[in-house]
């Protein structure tokens, strides 16, 4: 695929069987425009994947997990990185014998999320947690 949205409608099944029918309408509704909810939580690089997502999918509602430690109008942006991914999203400040957890760099502050939905003009939020 070229683009995330070609490897989004390319996808097959995890445990490789046929793609079934409910599969195909998820893809034609994809395909559309017509998502009604995004989640995204991978514990880091959560903006850069809603900056790359939300625009393709425009979907009606968004749930994201946010950094809490970064208030408006601070924005705090982890920045994907195949190297963290591949170590399973461990941290190495995670492993034994590095100062402890950085937990507090990590992912999204809620302005950064904003930045990366396009600002107030196209998302609002409507409810946050910690």
């Amino acid at each position: 695929p070229q683009t995330s949205m070609e490897a989004i409608l390319a996808a097959t099944p995890c445990d490789g069987s046929a793609a079934t029918a409910g599969a195909d309408a998820v893809r034609g509704k994809v395909a559309a425009g017509q998502v009604d909810f995004l989640k995204v939580d991978v514990d880091y690089g959560d903006c850069d994947f809603l900056e790359e997502l939300v625009p393709l999918l425009k979907p009606k509602f968004v749930h994201a997990e946010m950094n809490p430690h970064f208030p408006p109008p601070w924005a705090q942006r982890q920045h994907f990185d195949t190297g963290l991914f591949a170590r399973g999203g461990q941290h190495p400040s995670d492993l034994p014998g590095h100062g402890g957890p950085a937990h507090w760099i990590r992912g999204c502050s809620l302005s950064g999320i904003a930045q990366a939905l396009g600002g107030r003009t196209r998302y609002a939020p409507v409810q946050v947690e910690f």
